[in-house]
């Protein structure tokens, strides 16, 4: 049912926002929200602190999105943390050489790889043979397809390199190396099977972020193998791109819920859900603004800053398929930057249009709400996560909404004295 909104001059409003703002003292509230007293007549702005949620819990989602990344990124125990890695996998296709002759050879190839921005201190990596099949969209640090786990997580490949290079503060943004011509011919023949290969950085203490193949796979930046073919006839050049190309990452030091509410990125990609008991809200009221509040029980924010975005949730809640509302300037709920130094305690606020003119939404007709998410703006690679106090901490750390509201008009308001 529609509820009648009262109307305010705006003068009034602004005076009774400022008399709200200066007092401190709590009066009754309703279940889940804190009212606080702040109007003018009776009937002023007023301030109501909305901490209780129908449902309020983190998930884990399905990090294929990290198939359209357009980096691929490496790291051996970095920052300074134990546990942590990410390999890049990429794999090429030979099929094209099946219509040449058989008389074709492979007489040179050189793998090139091109990377931004150049490592501050020399970074050595090394080049394996991957044993096992895997897929872009479902390879994880533990699962190389979907129901297919890796024989050792972190990857199946052969110990021994097929070759070793090292990228470092004098090198431009790529680098070319010798690949080996027997590995390939093997590959052709089918002596072993082609499931590319895994690059395993060895230099702790570093991250280095690798071009990929991109969305569409035509990224010609990504990884590729230059080849001089020899024919019967005159000797020629062909370029062969990345068919697949991905990385996976663990980090032995990632947050957990324990009552709390994690937002992470990289693997494991986990992703907040709110549903404010918006039926609390007295009826009646026009919703002037609202302001997410977050408290942060613990950040992991490794060497960089991590933004957190609010967004509305567009269907029925079903975990890792929920759809949500885009990352647009328009369509968010709010934004903000989580700067490296965060720590326990510190609160963070998240208000927009947008989200005031979805809780009016919501108070109308509470039936509508189907809640709001919290995600990373990149997910795919942005490493760390912070945990904020959940739905049962104390009432100065929970989750909240605060609301700034206009009562209903009072209808004895105006009236002439008889």
């Amino acid at each position: 049912m529609k509820r009648r909104h009262g109307r305010f001059p705006p003068a009034l409003i602004l005076g009774s926002a400022l008399v709200a703002a200066a007092c401190g003292e709590k009066g009754a509230s309703p279940v889940g929200v804190e009212l606080l007293p702040g109007g003018i007549l009776g009937g002023g702005v007023q301030t109501l602190i909305l901490d209780d949620f129908d449902r309020a819990l983190d998930y884990v989602i399905f990090p294929s999105d990290r198939a359209e990344s357009d980096r691929l990124i490496t790291a051996h125990e970095w920052p300074g943390a134990p546990g942590f890695e990410s390999r890049a996998l990429f794999r090429f296709s030979f099929e094209a050489f099946d219509s040449l002759p058989v008389e074709v050879e492979v007489v040179e190839a050189q793998l090139r790889l091109a990377y931004s921005p150049t490592p501050t201190e020399p970074v050595t990596f090394t080049l394996h043979r991957v044993t096992s099949e895997w897929s872009e969209e479902a390879a994880t640090w533990e699962r190389r397809l979907l129901g297919a786990e890796w024989g050792d997580p972190g990857g199946d490949f052969d110990p021994e390199p097929v070759l070793e290079f090292t990228i470092g503060p004098g090198d431009a943004d790529s680098i070319r190396v010798d690949f080996p011509l027997d590995l390939i011919e093997d590959w052709r023949s089918g002596e072993l099977a082609n499931h590319g290969v895994i690059m395993v950085q060895q230099t702790p203490g570093a991250s280095v972020e690798f071009a990929s193949r991109g969305l569409a796979g035509t990224n010609r930046n990504g990884p590729l193998l230059d080849v001089e073919l020899e024919f019967p006839g005159p000797a020629s050049a062909a370029t062969i791109l990345a068919i697949e190309d991905v990385f996976i990452v663990v980090d032995e030091a990632a947050l957990e819920s324990d009552g709390g509410l994690v937002v992470s990125g990289a693997e494991p990609v986990r992703r907040v859900f709110l549903d404010p008991a918006v039926e609390e809200v007295p009826a009646g009221v026009t919703i002037a603004s609202a302001r997410l509040v977050l408290t942060i029980d613990e950040a992991r924010i490794p060497g960089d800053t991590l933004t957190l975005v609010a967004r509305p949730v567009l269907s029925d809640f079903i975990g890792e398929k929920t759809l949500l509302g885009p990352v647009t300037p328009a369509a968010v709920l709010g934004a903000v930057v989580i700067p490296p130094d965060a720590m326990p305690g510190d609160t963070l606020s998240l208000e927009s249009p947008a989200l005031t003119r979805l809780l009016r939404v919501w108070v109308q007709d509470p039936e509508s709400s189907l809640g709001l998410a919290l995600t990373l703006v990149d997910e795919r690679s942005a490493f760390g996560g912070v945990r904020f106090h959940g739905p049962e901490a104390a009432a100065d750390l929970r989750p909240r909404i605060r609301i700034l509201y206009i009562p209903p008009s009072d209808p004895g308001l105006g009236t002439p004295a008889p």
